[in-house]
């Protein structure tokens, strides 16, 4: 635990999401507007669509679910990173539930949009990762830590 925290960079980085903006994308654009290598995040709030999904080994590909209501954001977790090229890559897994509690997850897409709120917390580390395609898989994989 200790190792962790002297791996922490400084401020949390807090954003506020606003009913119907991209969850992805805000967490991306968070991470360009503060320049950050890598990096740990949480969210909680509400989802007014979400596509989530989960990865296919033999298909080499994701297979995606989507769901169009509003559902609580039961958690939402992930990380950041960079390609050798520089673009920054945001990996994130999210657990919704429906009005009844019956909970879904799966890998965070594109297009999952925010409810009523989003509550994103980025905690920027000291550390580089870096994501390299990976043969067997065709995935980004964190190949690289500086």
């Amino acid at each position: 635990m200790l190792e962790f925290l002297d791996e922490i960079k400084g401020n949390v980085i807090i954003r506020v999401l606003t009913t119907g903006e991209d969850i992805y994308e805000a967490i991306k654009s968070a991470a360009e507007e503060h320049n950050i290598n890598a990096a740990v995040f949480n969210m909680i709030g509400a989802v007014s669509k979400a596509v989530i999904g989960y990865f296919d080994m033999k298909k080499k590909e994701y297979l995606k679910n989507i769901f169009e209501k509003d559902m609580e954001i039961v958690s939402c977790m992930g990380n950041i990173a960079r390609k050798e090229d520089g673009s920054i890559v945001v990996h994130a897994h999210i657990a919704i539930a429906d009005e009844k509690g019956h909970v879904y997850g799966g890998h965070l897409f594109p297009g999952t949009l925010a409810g009523a709120t989003g509550e994103l917390f980025i905690l920027p580390l000291k550390k580089k990762i870096v994501r390299k395609i990976d043969e067997k898989t065709s995935l980004f994989l964190i190949k690289d830590q500086k």
